[in-house]
């Protein structure tokens, strides 16, 4: 009993430390390689304004942390995701709902931009999807599937205007498994 008891309390730790440590253990195992500037560019309709404005209403503290991980949470709560042929319109995915990581990337730039643009911090940060290809330990995971539908995926870039510092997400993988922030590959 007191072995079983000692092992189950092993594996909890295991498991705790692992979901603690799950941005740092992605991010030493996972690389993205931006390939390109993903050149779709939807401006905000009025009601995609206000369902950001609503977002923002009750936070008092605007830093570009809060905001890159308020921009990640509210699209997890938007979207769900779909490998079928999905919305990339952030307005029009407001009532669809579904999206491939195309979508996801477009919705997340553009509330996050516009909870920028509401922090006054629009002329510091932008937020920008770009293409890139994933790489496992090294390894291009693309090279490995068949389906045109996987020959990439799509992130997003938050960069400093100022200091050229940029912070990659991925609204598709923060969905799933909440990690806030990816590598970029050299």
């Amino acid at each position: 009993m007191k072995k079983t008891l000692t092992i189950v309390l092993i594996l909890a730790i295991i498991i705790l430390t692992g979901f603690f440590m799950r941005n740092a253990i992605v991010s030493s195992i996972l690389e993205y390689k931006t390939l390109e500037e993903r050149k779709l560019f939807y401006k905000p309709d009025t009601n995609f304004v206000a369902f950001c404005n609503n977002q923002m209403s009750n936070i008092e503290e605007h830093t570009i942390e809060l905001i890159i991980k308020k921009s990640l949470l509210v699209t997890s709560k938007q979207l769900n995701f779909t490998t079928s042929k999905a919305e990339n319109n952030p307005n029009l995915l407001l009532k669809s709902e579904k999206a491939n990581c195309v979508g996801y990337a477009q919705f997340y730039a553009l509330v996050c931009n516009i909870l920028l643009k509401k922090s006054n911090l629009d002329n510091d940060w932008i937020a920008k999807a770009y293409v890139a290809q994933l790489y496992v330990f090294e390894k291009n995971v693309h090279y490995y599937l068949s389906s045109p539908f996987w020959k990439n995926h799509d992130f997003v870039i938050i960069k400093n205007l100022k200091t050229n510092e940029r912070i990659a997400v991925d609204p598709t993988l923060h969905d799933y498994f909440l990690i806030d922030k990816v590598a970029l590959k050299n």
